[in-house]
């Protein structure tokens, strides 16, 4: 449960912060199912067009004071997920992220 809650909170706070630069109403869903062996969490999101999937991943080996700020959130989601999909669908970003039952 550990591993839900934090990929839904990382995803979660960075459409709120990022997706959006106006001041409309925008709608973001969240649903979870049990497949099998994962809990399968999608979050779906009307803002702009973003693929977390091809952010480049932070160097470990960089000195701490010479990495760029941000992309832990992303890298906290893909390590604790087994499997991370994304989609553009009718405007909207879906992303699906598959976690492992314990």
């Amino acid at each position: 449960m550990f591993a839900c809650q934090l990929i839904i909170e990382e995803v979660l706070t960075n459409v709120v912060k990022y997706a959006h630069d106006d001041g409309s109403l925008h709608e973001i869903l969240f649903d979870t199912e049990l497949k099998g062996e994962h809990i399968v969490l999608r979050i779906t999101d009307d803002g702009r067009e973003f693929n977390p999937l091809t952010v480049p991943l932070p160097d470990p080996d960089l000195p701490l004071e010479e990495r760029p700020i941000g992309r832990l959130g992303i890298h906290l989601v893909r390590n604790f997920a087994d499997r991370v999909e994304y989609a553009r669908t009718r405007d909207c970003n879906v992303l699906t992220i598959f976690v492992r039952r314990f």
